[in-house]
């Protein structure tokens, strides 16, 4: 007997042991794994950046930001714009940093961006890459209706911009393998049809990227020069805090007419526009986002990066992986969980009774003549046994319903029950033409006893049928 209870102790010992070092292997392959990502992250804190702004147009949204902003080298991609135009609007002094591309984006792919990097650099270097797809075709204006039903695409330019956008998301995926820690950002100004279409469906999928919208005017600050429309825009996002926000605006900013909520500045022509608002009809003037926008995002995007950094330095001030007791944190767990639930089960069921006696009371009421009455209803037991029988009953598969109702009404006759009275106010026409006296002694008269009915369930009706 004692040599049994030894082997028996020695097996106990070498599977705990056999545990333990399988539990120190995987801790020590997880924190491998974060080590080698977070260096990724850490080493891009000192590497040369580059920004990519493709459908860039006038150059002085995402290009310029960081051209005044940080000493990133750009490049600006535009199909409907030459060098010259763009130049025009980057003051010289950046011009050493900034390479122009003319070219429709869906002729860019990661091996030809490659080649446009400046020497030492690699497209890991990536900071920020931002595009804004054609939307002409995705506009809530009147001629909405001629290129799309729904969010079907029915034109050439529909057709055409959705092609667009679909490649741009697929770009953005490629430079996001090559730059895993780089800021993502897609414009679009808010509609009915970006946020449903396939490619943004798609990245809404990871729970890295977030659909955020915001509104221009709340978005200027001391970066921005001028009054700035309204222009709510859709900007689907990867590389910030998962949480993060752009405020709205409800008209409260200040780039109001005075003693109005209407803005100085608009983006459309219409009958109903105040003689104070003017009206910006150059298309790349309207796109231009303001730097105050692009200062949020990049600030949410640099938070995330500290957020990776300390992640890092907590992995290097220890000397080796920290061994948890898991079956122990899992039945912690396991056991707050449990309180949870039946704290919660404790008030539903409380809930859950109120909800069956207010549908009885509402039951009996519509089931007679709308008049002056006495209800007597019994409270000392629930009309239903409960929940878990009735559903128990079901689960066994009674083949009728009407078995399940006199069943229920059955086990509410063999309980006793206490009258509680209600006064109900409403009265029919035939009594109101009685007078007062009449009216009480018929009510006297009538009033009766609750008919027994199963809230909640199908209740058979007078002439033998179920209703439901």
């Amino acid at each position: 007997m004692h040599n049994a209870s030894v082997r028996e102790l020695k097996h106990h010992v070498r599977e705990a042991q056999a545990a333990q070092g399988q539990l120190k292997r995987w801790h020590l392959r997880q924190a491998q794994r974060q080590v080698a990502s977070i260096l990724v992250y850490e080493s891009r804190l000192a590497a040369p950046s580059i920004v990519i702004d493709a459908c860039c147009g006038t150059g002085t949204s995402v290009a310029l930001y960081h051209l005044k902003y940080s000493d990133a080298f750009v490049i600006g991609i535009d199909r409907d714009k030459d060098e010259d135009y763009v130049l025009r609007f980057i003051p010289a002094k950046y011009h050493h940093r900034f390479l122009f591309i003319k070219d429709d984006v869906m002729n860019i792919t990661v091996k030809r961006l490659r080649k446009l990097l400046p020497p030492g650099s690699r497209m890991r270097d990536v900071v920020h890459f931002h595009s804004s797809p054609p939307c002409e075709s995705m506009s809530r204006a009147d001629r909405y209706s001629t290129h799309r039903d729904g969010i079907q695409p029915i034109s050439e330019q529909a057709v055409a911009d959705d092609a667009a956008l679909e490649y741009t998301v697929r770009l953005a995926k490629d430079i996001l393998k090559e730059a895993p820690g780089a800021l993502i950002s897609l414009e679009n100004p808010r509609n009915d049809v970006f946020p449903y279409l396939p490619g943004v469906r798609e990245l809404l999928k990871d729970k890295r990227w977030q659909l955020l919208t915001a509104s221009y005017c709340s978005c200027a600050n001391h970066l921005d020069v001028g009054f700035w429309p309204q222009k709510d825009s859709n900007f689907l996002v990867c590389g910030v805090p998962r949480g993060f926000g752009l405020p709205m605006c409800n008209n409260d900013c200040s780039h109001l007419v005075p003693g109005t909520a209407r803005h100085r500045v608009v983006l459309c022509s219409d009958r109903r526009n105040h003689p104070a608002q003017f009206v910006i009809k150059d298309s790349m003037v309207k796109g231009v986002i303001p730097h105050g926008l692009l200062g949020r995002l990049w600030e949410a995007h640099r938070q995330l990066l500290e957020m990776w950094a300390t992640s890092a330095a907590r992995l290097k001030e220890s000397t080796r992986p920290a061994l948890i007791d898991a079956r122990a944190i899992h039945r912690e767990t396991e056991r707050s969980v449990r309180e949870r639930v039946a704290a919660y089960g404790a008030a539903t069921e409380d809930l859950r009774d109120g909800l069956q006696k207010t549908a009885s009371n509402l039951a009996h009421i519509a089931s007679g003549e709308m008049r002056d009455f006495r209800l007597q209803v019994s409270f000392s037991h629930p009309l239903v046994t409960g929940v878990q029988t009735v559903r128990a009953d079901v689960d066994r598969g009674i083949p009728n319903l009407r078995q399940l109702v006199a069943k229920n009404r059955q086990e509410v006759r063999n309980h006793p029950r206490r009258a509680a009275v209600f006064q109900v106010t409403t009265r029919s026409a035939a009594d109101a033409e009685l007078p007062v006296e009449e009216a009480e002694a018929v009510d006297a008269d009538e009033a009766t006893e609750a008919s027994d009915c199963v809230p909640l369930l199908p209740v058979e009706s007078r002439t033998g049928e179920v209703d439901v």
